[in-house]
């Protein structure tokens, strides 16, 4: 009978001392790594703030052609993005009385 018991006990314990090293903290687990929680909650940004990209929202193969040119984007004061393109010219209707190529062909 003692036996018994102490097999019971030592059984009881050894779930015990599983159960125990499976508890995780979930808030600090990364969603991304596909465990669950919900990971860093610091937000990390996109982008430097201040800093500033080309951007250029044309047709492939038109930039440069013509009067097409990029732009340039900056990065907002958070550093969770980037602003609108400013200064690109995208193609237009070609002018056929302007001396210029406004379709970027």
């Amino acid at each position: 009978m003692r036996l018994s018991a102490s097999r019971n006990l030592l059984a009881a314990g050894l779930v015990m001392a599983v159960a125990a090293s499976c508890m995780l903290d979930w808030d600090r687990l990364d969603p991304s790594e596909g465990v669950g929680g919900q990971g860093n909650t610091t937000t990390v940004g996109v982008c430097e703030p201040g800093t500033t990209a080309p951007c250029y929202s044309g047709e492939d193969g038109t930039e440069g052609v013509g009067l097409c040119v990029a732009g340039q984007t900056t990065c907002d004061s958070d550093g969770n993005g980037y602003g609108p393109c400013e200064g690109e010219v995208v193609p237009v209707a070609e002018d056929c009385d302007a001396p210029t190529d406004e379709d970027c062909d």
